[in-house]
């Protein structure tokens, strides 16, 4: 989690912090993936990135202020530890709704789909401009689709 959230020195306050993070995206209903990535970029695209996944900015802003001042003790620049967190934190992961689509699209004999999913997860950490939709957020009907082991 430390390598998530990009810190390398260690502080008697990283423990809460980080349960704070976790606490806080679950009770925001913040994309788990979405924010980490979107936390990669801060310096580099600013906060608006992040506080746009939050129903409750002011949670955000007041998240980002402890976030920044613990990033303060670090011996990182900025872009080396960013540079190090999209090397852990995917843009590309597979999805339900994802799987589903391209379940549908073999079924009906088009394997196109399903091989550009596949050749876009082979590097998920890699920025694929051409297949931004792959990282976007689920759609309201398959953000709480479930597919079982045996689909």
């Amino acid at each position: 989690m430390r390598d998530k959230l990009g810190l390398v020195e260690t502080e008697a306050q990283d423990k809460d912090l980080i349960m704070e993070t976790l606490t806080l995206l679950h009770e925001q209903g913040v994309d788990y993936t979405l924010f980490f990535r979107a936390l990669s970029n801060l310096h580099r695209h600013g906060q608006a990135p992040v506080r746009d996944l939050f129903v409750d900015r002011s949670a955000a802003d007041q998240w980002l202020e402890r976030y920044e001042l613990r990033l303060q003790k670090e011996s990182r620049a900025h872009d080396e530890r960013e540079h190090a967190m999209r090397q852990v934190n995917p843009k590309y992961i597979l999805r339900n709704y994802l799987a589903q689509q391209v379940i549908l699209e073999a079924q009906n004999g088009d394997y196109a789909p399903m091989k550009e999913l596949l050749a876009v997860l082979a590097k998920p950490f890699d920025e694929q401009p051409e297949y931004e939709q792959y990282a976007a957020p689920p759609p309201d009907w398959g953000k709480h689709l479930n597919i079982s082991c045996s689909s």
